[in-house]
């Protein structure tokens, strides 16, 4: 049958990180992984189409930054800031669906290709297409536990932009790969790197998660 290379990868890595995916999450992950192939023919979502590096560089490389969580259960809000293909979201999401998430995608055709996994899939996620920056000027007063995001140019820059969506004890997490150079600490954040083993394979990713600190 068709994914069973891509479902085991899943199911036996997702064990390595502590996570047990359900038949019924597992089948999501395959009309996940179908949609993202068919909604590819017509617009660039990745250039990851085959099913074990699905599985592996965008799957549980999703699922690794719930390293960086806080243990606080359901209960958390979370931002996914420049989704585009809808990772690590909707892995994430997969997993937990009771987590709050809210994914931020500028570009029309990847949030409606968002919109159609939100449905299919039942995950029930707000979606909204706009630069983080401009949805932060009218959401001011949004505050998040969590805001996630993968390595982008000028992080820094985001990362302070981001500060005021965050609350008192909220964090940012952004994984990279270990190339990149670390990042100095900024102001009103302590800065935190955890490195981990993709599963599976030879490869190390390391989380940046950094910690609001001072006052609102």
């Amino acid at each position: 049958m068709a994914f069973d290379k891509g479902r085991k990868i899943i199911t036996d890595g997702a064990l390595e990180l502590g996570i047990v995916l359900r038949a019924d999450k597992l089948a999501k992950t395959e009309l996940f992984y179908d949609l993202l192939l068919f909604w590819n023919r017509s617009i660039n979502l990745t250039t990851v189409t085959d099913e074990e590096e699905f599985a592996t560089t965008h799957f549980l490389d999703s699922l690794l930054y719930l390293k960086g969580f806080p243990d606080q259960g359901p209960s958390l809000k979370v931002l996914d800031v420049g989704t585009g293909a809808g990772f690590p979201a909707i892995p994430i999401k997969i997993a937990f669906p009771d987590l709050d998430i809210l994914l931020l995608e500028p570009s029309f055709k990847k949030t409606s290709f968002l919109h159609t996994v939100n449905s299919k899939l039942n995950l029930q996620m707000p979606i909204v297409e706009k630069k983080v920056v401009d949805w932060l000027k009218i959401n001011s007063e949004r505050r998040f536990d969590l805001i996630v995001m993968r390595a982008v140019g000028k992080l820094e820059k985001f990362v302070k932009e981001l500060y005021p969506a965050l609350l008192p004890t909220g964090r940012i997490i952004v994984s990279m790969g270990p190339a990149d150079i670390p990042l100095k600490e900024l102001p009103n954040y302590r800065l935190e790197v955890l490195s981990a083993p993709l599963p599976g394979t030879a490869m190390i990713r390391t989380l940046f998660i950094f910690h609001k600190k001072g006052n609102e």
